[in-house]
């Protein structure tokens, strides 16, 4: 009983797993190849979301260049619609409308 009660407190039937040793400059080297990886994938990363962005901001501009040209557009045809000459002609046509003669004018004072 003896030996069965030093070969426990020994640890014998316990697994190890075997120890894997690196040298200090290997590890570092392994570490300083990881963040290069690591930065050259980075950069990859950044300048394919650059180009896609440039991309669609280039879309949004010609879309804001478009949108710009039919608001003008629309200004001119609202300003066409709303002249003078055009709103007399619609009221006498349309409406039956007619200018007063001078006879027909009256002032009204206080």
């Amino acid at each position: 009983m003896n030996t069965a009660v030093r070969s426990i407190s020994e640890n014998r039937f316990q697994p190890t797993l075997p120890s894997i040793q690196i040298k200090r400059p290997k590890l570092i080297n392994m570490v300083l190849i990881g963040i290069l990886l690591l930065s050259a994938f980075s950069v990859i990363y950044i300048k394919d979301l650059n180009r896609r962005l440039f991309i669609q901001y280039q879309a949004l501009q010609a879309t804001h260049d478009k949108l710009y040209q039919d608001w003008g557009k629309l200004l001119l045809e609202q300003s066409t619609w709303s002249t003078q000459a055009r709103v007399q002609k619609i009221a006498q046509y349309r409406l039956g409308m007619n200018s007063p003669s001078s006879k027909e004018i009256k002032i009204l004072r206080r």
